[in-house]
């Protein structure tokens, strides 16, 4: 579970307010960098940061100090007067990782499909809530709106991250609601929901963990002394050490349902002084790294046993389940082991996202390089979105409407793009030709969808090809 320390900032300087109440705001530090400079030093891995300003006014009013934050050595999320795509523009022009959209994904649900349509997983969306209703506006008003409706219709639209604050909570250390929280939990599978708004304990921390929220935000608890940061960090991130593995599993008890694992562990598999191994787990079918964890020898067993990733949590010292309260889940297809034995690989199908922090990979942060997704992952990422859309319409959605008008509507534009992507070849534009096979292939992934076939059907068929001749290909 990720640990978000909070830096308000209001005037150029970084406050803490009570209950969202302006006129209540205590001042900690002159230069909200240096509030920064503090946490990272305590081992801080992210940071929430708010323009209490700009969300009072509509508009960014502390880019300056926002700049000045993002430009230390670790991401920063921030919100607060986001209104338009020129505003997340100009958030991430300063350097920071991912822009929290609050009151104008109330007053314009659309801007928000338009925001993760452009911006993908740098969208996050704060839900601030008063009685269970959505408050706008920096906490000034409240709307009609129930924040378990709107975070339901936020996840729909393809938002991976939800940071949801009880606003009678927040800056009064008396505890979080850890009840409205596992609501929105639930109703939002595959959302990585951020708990925020009264954590003032490590007891606090726990029971976000406990209903699977993907982090915590820590506020006036970290001013006041109430939660020790680099503790925080330690136990909820990782870091402590294990006692050595006792456990030796005898032959493993396989799934009963495939004969792929019934053999027993091999020997090669060589378990770490401390008892552990590195587990990473892929997607099955596009082979993107997913997330890296780690197995003890129970875990393995348990993972080839159940047909679902188990790992062991170096800071809780104990065995968890993938997914267990969250939902997101993997289902193991097969297991393997490298060269020297000491890492082991999970090809999984994944439910949901597979980092806490919302993203489908842990993955998402760049040190350098431009290189593209893979290409099968960046079809079945889209393959899932138009499926979703299926399920899901959405008014003003392109790939809704196309669905809407049934098979006869989607075969023409099938036709179209075919016939535009041959006048893009004949003319030798490589941009209008990769331009024009981009729309083909978002259209045939639509007919796909349409006729219940995958992109991983598809490489099936391809991969039995290889080596073959025509004449070898099984038609049907």
């Amino acid at each position: 579970m990720r640990i978000y320390p909070a830096i308000d900032i209001r005037g150029g300087r970084c406050v803490r307010l009570k209950q969202g109440d302006f006129s209540r705001a205590t001042e900690f530090f002159d230069d909200p960098a240096d509030a920064a400079r503090a946490w990272i030093a305590a081992g801080a891995s992210y940071l929430h940061v708010v323009d209490l300003d700009g969300a009072k006014g509509g508009a960014g009013v502390n880019g300056g100090a926002v700049a000045r934050i993002a430009a230390l050595r670790a991401p920063v999320q921030t919100g607060g007067g986001v209104r338009t795509l020129s505003d997340i523009e100009d958030r991430l022009a300063l350097g920071v990782s991912r822009v929290i959209i609050g009151t104008a994904a109330v007053r314009d649900p659309a801007f928000v499909s338009e925001a993760v349509r452009l911006f993908g997983d740098k969208i996050a969306v704060g839900v601030d809530a008063r009685d269970g209703f959505v408050a706008t506006h920096g906490w000034l008003k409240t709307s009609g709106v129930r924040a378990v409706t709107f975070c339901q219709d936020m996840a729909r639209r393809g938002v991976s991250a939800i940071i949801y604050t009880d606003i009678s909570r927040d800056g009064m250390m008396s505890g979080m609601n850890a009840e409205a929280t596992a609501e929105i939990i639930r109703a939002c599978p595959g959302v990585g929901v951020v708990a925020s708004g009264g954590v003032s304990s490590m007891d606090d921390l726990a029971a976000a963990e406990r209903i699977g929220a993907a982090g915590a935000i820590i506020g006036r608890a970290l001013f006041d002394g109430a939660i020790d940061l680099a503790e925080a960090v330690r136990v909820y991130e990782g870091g402590i050490l294990p006692e050595p593995a006792k456990f030796r599993p005898e032959p493993a008890k396989f799934w009963p349902e495939s004969a792929k694992f019934r053999q027993e562990i091999p020997e090669e598999i060589r378990f770490g002084a401390d008892g552990l191994i590195p587990a990473v787990a892929a997607d099955a079918e596009t082979n993107e790294v997913l997330m890296l964890a780690y197995m003890n020898a129970e875990s393995l067993a348990l993972t080839l046993e159940t047909g679902f990733a188990h790992y062991y949590s170096r800071s809780r010292r104990s065995l968890w389940k993938k997914g267990e309260t969250s939902g997101h889940t993997q289902r193991v297809r097969a297991v393997r082991y490298d060269c020297d034995g000491d890492a082991i690989l999970l090809a999984v199908e994944q439910t949901g996202a597979a980092c806490h922090t919302g993203s489908r990979s842990c993955f998402f942060r760049s040190i350098g390089g431009d290189a593209a997704p893979p290409t099968t992952a960046a079809l079945a990422d889209l393959y899932r979105v138009v499926s979703d859309r299926r399920g899901n319409p959405s008014d003003g959605s392109y790939t809704s409407a196309l669905f809407s008008g049934g098979i006869d509507r989607i075969l023409k534009k099938v036709g179209e793009e075919a016939a535009e992507t041959i006048i893009a070849a004949k003319n030798r534009d490589k941009r209008e030709v990769v331009y024009e096979v981009a729309d083909l292939l978002y259209h045939l992934t639509v007919m796909l969808a349409e006729q219940g076939v995958t992109w991983g059907d598809i490489a099936g068929e391809l991969a039995g090809r290889f080596g073959k001749k025509k004449a070898e290909y099984r038609k049907y």
